[in-house]
């Protein structure tokens, strides 16, 4: 959290603004018109979103009989990790959502949400993602063709292409799961490339 909050207090591409939510730091950014926010409220939690919805996740936080409402908790109960590294990110098919006809355009506009979350193992790192949507095998075959483009893209890449192969994608109640390993040599090999 510090080193994210030294970055975002140094950084000068973009003008963040700070202000104080029950005594979180709420750094706030426009483009567009439209202001976002960023707020750590403990050093395990990142709070992402239009400033109204941070401002109110913050407000939900200060009080001790906050519960999550329904459509949140449906999320919650799919985080396959939960004491590994997870998010849940909500209303994907809202506007602002990529456009075209790009996988990730069309998934977008199929889902409403998602829950990621990851296992942190000696061999690599096991990811399970599980993306809520109404129309599950639509978005099933949206997301097996996303990752056939991929494996495509990765063809002079072994290590990714290998871990691509592993993908399964499976329609769920609800929505789709998407299972995925990232292995140690490959963890590496993307951080000596990060350039």
């Amino acid at each position: 959290r510090e080193r994210i909050e030294r970055f975002l207090a140094t950084q000068t591409e973009r003008e963040v603004t700070t202000t104080d939510v029950d005594g979180v730091a709420l750094y706030l950014t426009t483009e567009e018109g439209r202001t976002s926010g960023v707020a750590f409220p403990n050093d395990r939690m990142v709070l992402a979103g239009d400033e109204a919805t941070v401002r109110q996740m913050l407000a939900r936080l200060g009080t001790s009989g906050a519960t999550p409402s329904a459509e949140l908790q449906a999320l919650l109960d799919r985080v396959a990790f939960p004491d590994g590294a997870w998010f849940v990110a909500r209303h994907l098919d809202a506007a602002g959502a990529p456009q075209g006809d790009h996988p990730a355009a069309l998934a977008a506009r199929l889902s409403q949400g998602v829950a990621v979350s990851m296992d942190f193992g000696r061999d690599g790192v096991p990811v399970r993602a599980f993306v809520q949507s109404t129309e599950p095998a639509d978005l099933a075959d949206v997301l097996r063709g996303g990752v056939s483009a991929a494996r495509v893209g990765a063809a002079d890449e072994p290590a990714f292409l290998s871990a691509l192969d592993g993908v399964e994608v499976d329609e769920a109640t609800g929505g789709v799961t998407v299972d995925a390993f990232l292995p140690t040599a490959l963890l590496a090999e993307m951080h000596a490339n990060r350039d």
